[in-house]
């Protein structure tokens, strides 16, 4: 009786998934019909997508909400085309060209914020796979639309991985005049130590961080670059180092 029981729950099973799939596909072939009779009407394509989502048929999905999207996008409706886009993300995420064109959409309508968050996923996106020349293309568009210190940073970083460390040392040197310029100069120690180890002979960028250190109060820190390159007997950098070497006997004395 248990078996018979079973046996009919598949049978019926059966039965309510073909009754869908037909109901699918008589749907489709009017909506599809309905389409050829208006072809501009994207409500129609939207109805159409809907329907292949719900038949399981992700990859008709995908092109027709891609349809939409781009038909949108031509008549300067932003916004539809940016929901149409988000649609094929959450039915198909993988599919990052989607979300580079829904970066490009939010460049164009103002949302910074969202397009940087589009890029990003992009970008770990190609990383995660180690497409180097995907990834630092991405990186690139994102500084040229949103060039701040966070993603100039980021790209000098992909450039320095990727072993292109001219490309990064120049990316670098924008950020050290930039961090001066504006002060920052917690940031632009750390720009400078980055720097260091390929330019270690560069006595103005050792003269510049051994500085920034005794701003700081680390002298020994200060010594110790200088000692590492080979400076601290050089005439031009007497006076910083001995200035270093009386701060830190100043700093070990006891407090009265």
């Amino acid at each position: 009786m248990f078996g018979l029981n079973q046996q009919q729950k598949k049978v019926k099973e059966v039965f309510s998934r073909l009754f869908q799939k037909n109901k699918y596909e008589k749907l489709l072939s009017e909506y599809i019909s309905l389409s050829e009779k208006h072809p501009d009407d994207q409500r129609i394509w939207l109805k159409i997508a809907e329907t292949y989502f719900k038949a399981r048929d992700i990859d008709n999905a995908v092109l027709s909400y891609k349809r939409v999207a781009e038909s949108f996008e031509k008549e300067n409706f932003f916004l539809k085309a940016v929901a149409a886009y988000k649609n094929i993300l959450k039915i198909k995420p993988t599919l990052v060209e989607i979300n580079l064109k829904l970066a490009a959409l939010y460049s164009k309508i103002g949302m910074t914020q969202d397009m940087v968050g589009q890029y990003r996923i992009a970008m770990n996106f190609f990383e995660s796979r180690g497409d180097k020349d995907q990834l630092i293309e991405t990186s690139r568009k994102l500084l040229e639309v949103n060039p701040t210190a966070a993603n100039r940073r980021k790209l000098a970083e992909i450039y320095q991985n990727a072993g292109m460390m001219n490309e990064a040392l120049e990316q670098y040197e924008i950020l050290s005049r930039e961090f001066r310029l504006n002060k920052q100069y917690d940031d632009l120690l750390r720009i400078y130590e980055l720097m260091l180890p390929h330019k270690p002979k560069n006595h103005p960028l050792i003269r510049d961080i051994c500085i920034l250190y005794l701003r700081r109060q680390e002298p020994d820190a200060a010594l110790r670059v200088m000692e590492r390159h080979h400076v601290d007997t050089d005439p031009e950098f007497s006076t910083l180092y001995e200035k270093a070497r009386l701060m830190r006997e100043a700093l070990r004395k006891p407090a009265r």
